[in-house]
C-alpha cells in the first residue's frame, strides 16, 4: 500500500509539472504563474534546467515589471484618493517579487532600490497633500468658529500621519481634535409622570453618558459653560390598563360508578358495571395588564453646533395571566387544567422600570 502511494504521488507531480510548465506559461503571457513556477523549480531543482528556468525567471519578472510599474504610475496620477493606496500596495508586492528573485539574478536589484524611493516620494506627496488640507481647515475655522471644520482638520491630519509624520502635524492633530469636541448635556425630567421615583429613571438614564465617543461628549445632568447641545427627556403618559375576560367550557360523560349484583340463568351472581351520567364545567378567566410610557426629547441648541433635533418614543407592554376554575364532578373534567391560582400580575413599579429602560434604549440609538 505504501509504494503504491508513492507511485500515485510520483505520477502526480509529474503531470502537474507537465501541466503547468513555466516556459509554456511565459510563451502565453501568464508571467505571474510563469515567475512562481520558475522560482519554485529553482528552489528544489538541481538539474541541468537550472539555467533554462533561471531565463525564464527574468523574462517572467520582466514582464511583470513592464505591468505593474506602468499600473503604479497610472494609480499613482489618480484623482480617486483610495488609488493611491492601491499604487502604494502594488509597489510593495512588487518589491517581494523581486526580493524572492534575488538569489537568483541581481539583474533588477537597481530597480528595486529604485521603488523604495518611488514609494517614499509618493508617502512625502500624499502626507502633504493632506497636511495642506488639513491647514486650510485651520483657516476656515478661524473664520467660521463651527466645530465641524475643526473635525475635517483633524481627519486630514490624522490621514497624513498614515503615510509620515513630524511633530507640528501631531501637535496640529491634537489641537484641532480637542477645538471639534462638541459637549451635550442631557436632563431628564419626571414632572409630568406619577408613581415612579425620579431616583430610578435617574438610575437608569445616568449611564448615557458612556456614549461618548470621536468628538462627542455627554454630560448627563451636569450644567456646563461650554454646552453646545441640551437634550431634554421629559417622560410622561405612563398609563396602565386591566382587562379583564373570562368564558366556561361545559363537560358531560357517562362513567362508570360502582357495580351491581344479579343472578345470571344458572344462579351464579355476577357483577355488572353500573354508568351515570356526570357533567362539570371550566371556567377561565384571562387578565390582561398593559402598560404604555412615552418620552419627548426637547433640543436647546446652544450653539451653531448642534446638529439635533426632537423627537418622540412610545413604549407598551404586556402582562397576561390565567386562572381556571373547575366545578361539578371532576370525572367529567379533562385532565390538563387546574384550579389552583397562584400567579399575580406584575406590580406598576416593575412594569413601569421595564418601559423606562426601553425607551432609554430607543433614545440612545436614535441620536447616538
Amino acid at each position: 500500500m505504501k509504494t503504491t502511494n508513492i507511485l500515485f504521488q510520483l505520477i502526480l507531480i509529474i503531470f502537474l509539472s507537465s501541466c503547468i510548465n513555466p516556459q509554456k506559461l511565459l510563451e502565453k503571457g501568464d508571467y505571474d504563474r510563469a515567475f512562481t513556477g520558475a522560482l519554485n523549480r529553482l528552489k528544489s531543482s538541481n538539474s541541468n534546467q537550472n539555467e533554462v528556468d533561471k531565463e525564464t525567471l527574468i523574462k517572467a519578472l520582466e514582464g511583470i515589471w513592464q505591468k505593474d510599474s506602468t499600473n503604479i504610475a497610472r494609480l499613482s496620477n489618480s484623482a480617486t484618493e483610495k488609488d493611491w493606496d492601491k499604487a502604494i500596495d502594488l509597489n510593495q508586492k512588487l518589491r517581494k517579487k523581486l526580493d524572492k528573485a534575488q538569489p537568483y539574478t541581481r539583474a533588477f536589484d537597481s530597480r528595486y532600490n529604485d521603488l523604495i524611493e518611488l514609494e517614499n516620494g509618493f508617502r512625502e506627496e500624499i502626507f502633504i497633500f493632506y497636511k495642506s488640507r488639513g491647514l486650510e481647515d485651520i483657516e476656515k475655522f478661524d473664520l467660521a468658529g463651527k466645530k465641524v471644520i475643526a473635525q475635517s482638520a483633524y481627519n486630514n491630519f490624522q490621514k497624513a500621519l498614515e503615510y509620515g509624520t513630524d511633530l507640528e502635524t501631531d501637535s496640529l492633530s491634537n489641537a484641532m481634535f480637542n477645538k471639534g469636541v462638541v459637549n451635550y448635556q442631557v436632563d431628564v425630567s419626571t414632572r409630568l409622570v406619577f408613581g415612579i421615583f425620579d431616583s430610578e429613571i435617574d438610575r437608569i438614564f445616568d449611564d448615557i453618558d458612556s456614549y461618548s465617543r470621536g468628538f462627542r461628549r455627554i454630560f448627563f445632568e451636569r450644567p456646563m459653560d461650554d454646552v453646545d447641545c441640551v437634550m431634554e427627556i421629559v417622560l410622561h403618559d405612563l398609563d396602565f390598563d386591566l382587562d379583564e375576560s373570562s368564558s366556561t367550557d361545559k363537560y358531560e360523560r357517562r362513567v362508570e360508578d360502582g357495580y351491581e349484583t344479579k343472578v345470571d340463568t344458572s344462579g351464579q351472581e355476577i357483577q355488572i358495571p353500573k354508568y351515570i351520567n356526570v357533567s362539570g364545567s371550566v371556567t377561565t378567566t384571562t387578565f390582561r395588564k398593559t402598560g404604555s410610557f412615552r418620552v419627548e426629547v426637547n433640543i436647546r441648541s446652544k450653539s451653531d453646533n448642534c446638529n439635533l433635533s426632537g423627537a418622540d418614543f412610545w413604549t407598551e407592554l404586556e402582562d397576561v395571566i390565567t386562572e381556571e376554575i373547575r366545578e361539578g364532578d371532576e370525572r367529567a373534567l379533562p385532565n390538563n387544567s387546574s384550579s389552583i391560582f397562584t400567579e399575580e400580575l406584575r406590580d406598576d413599579d416593575e412594569m413601569a422600570e421595564e418601559m423606562a429602560i426601553n425607551l432609554y434604549n430607543q433614545v440612545v440609538d436614535y441620536y447616538f
